[in-house]
């Protein structure tokens, strides 16, 4: 390297030490005009910012002793062309002279937290703190909204202030390092800062008088706007920086960014439920209702900012160059949402100015109070961290925020009376609403009455006509009954027989689909049957009648009422022609001809398939002690010696489906000793009832005739009928019901 560049080095550094000695050495004469200024009147405090020397120590590890050696390091203030970093401190030293003794504020940033360091004569040095982490119990001045350190100074002598800015993290900040100071005892005594602490006080009064007013007027009316527009209100007042700041006179400002944070969020939400509520957006601008949903999303960004702000402002995350850089990107983000969030006020003015035109008279209010809204809120924030106004423009500053609380609490009240007159509109409409449909009511209630008029008395001639209906209806099935009971065989004739025997028999309705058919063959009848006979039929009377054979029949018919009843005349018409006209007395042959007359009947008159009956057919033979059955779907139950044993007919019935081609067979039981049987059909067994709701079942019905077999025939009976009525209860009789019981042997 040559040598005279290495001299133009020394000289440099040299000249550049020495310039920094004698910078760090003046004193700051504080000006007479302001030490004996009488009041304070709003303007700007006394800016030393220029006359401040500053270290920086991005380390922040430097100590109040260790900055005393590096005197001569110190340089002029320059951070207003190179701001401080986030988590970077430093160290400031002033020299201050006041031409008269009193105490002085020194009015610093907010963005910062402050250590001043104040050597007095024989080496004692005082320490003062404020700032943004420190509570207000700690701080040096409390009481004021500003951060304030009180020094004395003694007339015409200098005193030399160290000062610890720290940084830290914190958002929307000026980096600056900035002092301005100003008397004390005239900033105290002033008329105008206590004027101003009082307006803020007012104003917060204001807004809890009309949350409270919108509150009750909701439990009152009941109008769940009202209870919309008090949270409104409420977030409000944990959004407004009027009460962040009385806040910060007994909290910690580090504290309450995060709860302010909060706030600000449930304040744009709630403001955009308040605006689709009143002005009934879903119902006139659907697309915009779309829209403002979207917004609730967009304000999240509010408290993904906080999240980030509060893991760096905690360093929760470790500080490195990514974090700084992550700070500056998330910093440039955040301003432009935020000139975002300050155009969306002007859609909702939109929405009310095309909500109005559309016919909606209460959309005049939010229109009023929104208009003054723009101006106040809008107009303040964009002031402040757009355009970036200095902590010194005090005047300025507090003539903003008044305005803001100013225009906030008229568009409160008039948005207050905007709601009164949307209810009481809403009530006049429901009203005439109400007479409309009364006078529309008595309008129907009246053509209503003619028509019932009319329709009653139609109503009563065919309820007449149907009476006499069902009574025809009624008397010819009373008439069929006796007709049915008529071709039924009295049961006192099958007694005479068969003692030991019993029938129970409930039908459905008033006929039955369930008969019973008997016979037996004597001579006599077959005397009869030879005479009728006689002529071109003589043949026939040559049957050979068997006087000892008794033939019993339970059937049942397809259906039940008149229906089945119709066919149970059939089945015994049937029946008597086979047995008693031609003499059949085979169980087998007796079914075979019953299930040809049957198809004959169906294929003659064109009946639908399926017609027909399921038949127990038993042949009692007293002379050889034997019984002959034949059964169509239906069973023979034979108890002998206790023992009980099912005989079960053929799987297909009489008539219905099949042809001619069907055979059914026969089985043969002796009775040489003491037997019980029983025909039935399965209107017994398949009845609903019990505790469950189930059929009463084939198993269960069987087990209660094995039960009851030793009993008298007639108790027997009874026992079946006693039974049936407790099982079905409430249940309704599903079916005609059919049991025949007999002892013999």
């Amino acid at each position: 390297m040559p040598v005279h560049y290495l001299k133009y080095c020394l000289f440099y550094w040299l000249f550049l030490g020495i310039s920094s000695l004698v910078m760090a050495q003046e004193t700051v004469i504080i000006p007479d005009s302001l030490a004996k200024l009488p009041a304070y009147n709003g303007g700007r405090f006394h800016d030393v910012t220029r006359q401040l020397h500053i270290l920086r120590d991005q380390s922040q590890q430097l100590t109040y002793p260790q900055v005393k050696q590096f005197s001569s390091k110190f340089i002029a203030n320059n951070t207003h062309q190179q701001p401080l970093e986030h988590f970077e401190s430093c160290w400031v030293k002033i020299t201050l002279q006041s031409p008269i003794t009193q105490d002085y504020f020194l009015y610093f940033p907010s963005s910062f937290d402050i250590d001043v360091f104040v050597e007095y004569p024989k080496n004692k040095v005082g320490l003062k703190k404020t700032g943004y982490h420190v509570h207000p119990s700690q701080k040096d001045v409390r009481g004021y909204r500003k951060h304030f350190v009180r020094v004395l100074l003694q007339a015409q002598q200098a005193t030399t202030l160290y000062i610890h800015y720290k940084m830290g993290y914190r958002s929307f900040f000026n980096a600056e390092v900035l002092l301005s100071l100003y008397p004390a005892k005239v900033y105290e005594t002033s008329g105008y800062v206590l004027n101003i602490v009082k307006l803020h006080e007012v104003f917060i009064y204001i807004w809890v008088v009309l949350m409270v007013y919108n509150g009750l007027l909701f439990l009152i009316i009941k109008e769940r706007l009202y209870l919309i527009y008090t949270f409104y209100i409420f977030t409000w007042l944990g959004f407004s920086d009027t009460s962040f700041h009385l806040l910060s006179l007994y909290f910690t400002k580090a504290h309450l960014v995060p709860v302010w944070i909060i706030f600000v969020f449930l304040y744009c939400s709630s403001f955009v439920v308040f605006l689709q509520h009143y002005l009934k957006v879903k119902e006139h601008l659907p697309r915009f209702a779309r829209i403002n949903r979207l917004l609730l999303v967009f304000f999240c960004w509010v408290l993904l900012y906080g999240l980030i702000d509060f893991l760096l402002a905690y360093q929760w995350v470790p500080v490195s160059a990514f974090t700084k850089t992550l700070y500056t990107y998330l910093i440039d983000i955040c301003f432009v949402f935020i000139l975002i969030s300050t155009l969306i006020p002007f859609l909702f003015f939109l929405q009310a100015v095309v909500i109005y035109r559309k016919g909606y008279k209460p959309a005049s209010w939010y229109i009023a109070g929104s208009f003054i809204l723009l101006f106040s809120v809008s107009g303040y924030y964009i002031i402040n961290y757009v355009f970036t106004f200095t902590n010194n423009k005090l005047f300025v500053n507090n003539v903003f925020r008044v305005g803001q609380q100013i225009g906030f609490t008229l568009e409160m009240m008039i948005f207050s009376i905007g709601i009164g007159y949307r209810y009481n509109s809403t009530q006049k409409a429901k009203q005439k609403l109400l007479q409309n449909q009364n006078k529309l009511l008595e309008e129907q209630v009246s053509l209503h009455t003619q028509q019932l008029t009319q329709a009653n008395y139609e109503i009563t001639r065919q309820r007449d006509h149907l009476k006499q209906k069902n009574k025809d209806i009624m008397d010819s099935i009373n008439y069929a009954r006796y007709i049915q009971q008529a071709f039924l065989p009295q049961k006192t004739a099958i007694q005479a027989l068969l003692p030991e025997s019993f029938i129970f028999f409930k039908p459905k309705e008033v006929v039955s689909g369930d008969f019973y058919w008997f016979a037996k063959i004597n001579r006599r009848a077959q005397l009869v049957r030879n005479k009728m006979y006689q002529g071109a039929d003589y043949q026939r009377s040559k049957i050979q009648y068997d006087n000892s054979k008794v033939v019993i029949v339970a059937a049942d018919c397809t259906g039940h009422g008149v229906a089945g009843a119709l066919m149970s005349m059939v089945g015994n018409d049937a029946l008597n022609k086979i047995v008693l006209d031609r003499g059949i007395v085979e169980a087998d042959k007796i079914l075979n001809l019953l299930n040809f007359n049957i198809l004959q009947l169906i294929y003659n008159q064109e009946a639908r398939s399926g017609v027909g009956m399921d038949v127990s057919l038993a042949v009692i033979d007293q002379t050889a002690k034997t019984i002959e059955f034949a059964g169509a779907l239906s069973s023979l139950v034979v108890i002998q010696n206790g023992e009980l044993r099912s005989i079960k007919g053929d799987i297909f019935p009489v008539g219905g489906i099949g042809g001619t081609a069907r055979r059914f067979s026969k089985h043969l039981v002796d009775i040489s000793v003491p037997t019980t049987l029983y025909l039935f059909s399965d209107g017994f067994r398949d009845q609903f009832g019990g505790e469950a709701g189930k059929k009463f079942s084939t198993k269960r019905f069987y087990k209660l005739l094995h039960s009851i077999h030793t009993e008298p025939m007639s108790r027997q009976e009874a026992i079946l009928k006693d039974t049936m009525f407790q099982w079905m209860e409430s249940y309704d009789q599903l079916d005609d019901m059919l049991v025949m019981g007999l002892r013999v042997g």
